[in-house]
C-alpha cells in the first residue's frame, strides 16, 4: 500500500498562493513607486537640455541667426534664455496609477508637438519629453535613445516592485 501525504504539498501551494496574492495587490497599486518613476521622467527631460537633443536621440534644430542676434550674448544654449521652460516641468502622481507631466511656461507644446497654428504647420522642433503626440490626447513612448533606456528601466522597476515589494527600491534616481 502506498500512502501519499499531501500536507507538505498543500503547505507549499498556500505559501505560493499568498505570494501571488501579494503580487496581485502590488500590481493593482503602483503608488509607492510612481514618485520614483516621475522623478526619473524629470531626469530624462533635464538631460534633453544638457544634450540639446530629444530623448529619442534626435538633435534639436539649431537657433536661427536672427534669434542668436536678438539674444546679444544672453542665454547659454537652445531653449536656455530665461530658463522658464526647463524649470516649469512638474511630474505628479495622480489616482489610477498615473503620472501627470505638466509645464507651466506656456510655450512647451510648440516645441514638443509642433505648431499647428502656423501656416504651413510646423513639425516639432525640440522635443524634450520621451513621448510622441499621436493626437487626441494620446501619446506613445519614444523607442530609441535615452527614452528607450528610461522605458526599460521603468518596466524593470515595476516588475521588481510587483515581485518583491519596496525592498531595495531606494529613493534615488536609477534610470541611467
Amino acid at each position: 500500500m502506498i500512502v501519499i501525504d499531501t500536507a507538505k504539498m498543500i503547505e507549499r501551494v498556500h505559501k505560493h498562493s499568498e505570494k501571488f496574492t501579494k503580487m496581485q495587490r502590488r500590481a493593482r497599486d503602483l503608488t509607492p513607486i510612481l514618485p520614483h518613476i516621475a522623478n526619473d521622467l524629470l531626469v530624462v527631460v533635464d538631460d534633453s537640455y544638457i544634450t540639446e537633443s530629444s530623448p529619442s536621440g534626435k538633435k534639436w534644430l539649431p537657433l536661427k541667426p536672427s534669434t542668436i542676434a536678438k539674444r546679444k550674448g544672453r542665454g547659454r544654449g537652445i531653449l536656455h534664455l530665461t530658463g522658464k521652460l526647463r524649470a516649469g516641468f512638474r511630474a505628479n502622481v495622480i489616482p489610477g496609477n498615473r503620472i501627470r507631466l505638466t509645464n507651466t511656461s506656456g510655450y512647451f507644446d510648440p516645441h514638443q508637438r509642433g505648431d499647428r497654428k502656423r501656416r504651413p504647420p510646423r513639425p516639432p522642433q525640440r522635443a524634450m519629453v520621451p513621448f510622441h503626440a499621436l493626437g487626441g490626447g494620446t501619446y506613445q513612448v519614444m523607442t530609441t535613445g535615452r527614452a528607450a533606456v528610461w522605458r526599460k528601466k521603468v518596466a524593470a522597476r515595476i516588475k521588481r516592485y510587483i515581485q518583491r515589494g519596496l525592498g531595495g527600491q531606494g529613493a534615488g534616481s536609477t534610470w541611467r
